[in-house]
């Protein structure tokens, strides 16, 4: 990839790289690694065309994250990531995704709540109005 100025769309392939950085727990360049390995967004590019990139995930974030939410942020970081810059989403639409996934994420902490409670009652309202507020 070539760049020649920086640009809105540069900045959406920068924040593709920090997200792949969240997911992975790895920094953005590491030249103690070898040299494929170096730059975490081509080689994360490279596994996912492989169908590896399950193994560079943080290992933290299985089981104690839900998957659909993890899913959709991965999904928005490929598209962050999009060599064409003309290809690559405006951030109101990486704001957009990354709110779904934040919902998809507090849903399921709400859901497993009301599973582990005996009293759903209890749960309910004062968490979400809660949620709400945050989101």
């Amino acid at each position: 990839m070539q760049v020649k100025f920086l640009t809105k769309k540069s900045d959406v392939f920068s924040y593709g790289v920090v997200l792949i950085e969240v997911i992975c727990g790895k920094p953005a360049l590491d030249d103690a690694l070898p040299t494929q390995q170096m730059n975490l967004a081509l080689w994360a590019l490279s596994c996912d065309k492989k169908g590896t990139f399950h193994e560079m995930m943080d290992p933290y974030l299985i089981g104690k994250v839900n998957m659909d939410s993890l899913n959709k942020v991965l999904e928005l970081a490929w598209k962050c990531l999009e060599e064409r810059r003309e290809n690559r989403p405006p951030m109101g639409y990486v704001l957009c995704q990354l709110e779904e996934a934040l919902h998809l994420e507090l849903a399921s902490h709400v859901s497993n709540e009301n599973e582990d409670s005996s009293i759903h009652s209890s749960v309910g309202s004062g968490f979400t109005d809660e949620i709400e507020d945050v989101v």
